[in-house]
């Protein structure tokens, strides 16, 4: 039990991806036994914090890929944990939309380029074979979502497409309710495969 038998140690980032390196670094100060880590950016930055703490890993896309550990077999340093390979579902994710909305030719893609992985490059080489056209629309951070809506709504996009990440999944209803409000199509990139969000296209 928590407090009887063992004390755990929460720190956040507050949505900002530049302090996930100082975060980890408290946390390997205090020592903690364990690390427990969400998501790459995380991940990462726990592990240029330390290489002898475990590392335990929870929704991280491609560990390999990542550099986060040797193999899934055999993971060897001090990383290990739950894979879930999200990115290779978006060229899925994208096929879904071109099915789901009649006449689908312009997509807008609401993904963090701070948050290392394939999402983005696995849609550009699906949008192609389906005959749609991507617009990649940046979110860093909690104060860039106005003005990435506004340029969604600019780019004229018939659905939206938003990638896993820590921050945009942490801003979820935020992002539904613009989809809902502007009467968007939208499928969410889960950060776990039963999380699927539409947006309001009655």
């Amino acid at each position: 039990m928590e407090g009887e038998h063992l004390a755990i140690e929460y720190r956040w980032a507050e949505g900002k991806g530049a302090r996930l390196p100082e975060v980890a670094a408290e946390l390997v100060r205090l020592p903690v036994d364990v690390l427990g880590t969400p998501g790459a950016p995380a991940s990462l930055a726990a592990q240029q914090a330390t290489r002898t703490i475990p590392i335990l890993l929870a929704h991280v896309g491609d560990p390999v890929a990542l550099g986060l550990v040797a193999t899934l077999a055999r993971p060897g340093g001090n990383a290990t944990g739950v894979s879930v390979i999200g990115v290779e579902f978006a060229g899925k994710q994208l096929a879904l939309l071109k099915e789901a909305v009649p006449g689908l030719a312009r997509v807008a893609v609401l993904w963090n380029p701070t948050n290392p992985g394939r999402g983005v490059q696995v849609l550009q080489v699906a949008a192609p074979t389906l005959g749609v056209k991507l617009h990649l629309v940046e979110g860093r951070g909690a104060d860039e979502f106005e003005r990435a809506f506004a340029a969604i709504t600019t780019a004229h996009a018939d659905a939206l497409l938003v990638l896993q990440d820590y921050l945009l999944f942490s801003h979820r209803t935020r992002i539904v309710d613009f989809a809902a409000q502007s009467r968007l199509p939208a499928i969410w990139l889960p950060k776990r495969k039963r999380e699927i969000l539409y947006g309001d296209t009655a």
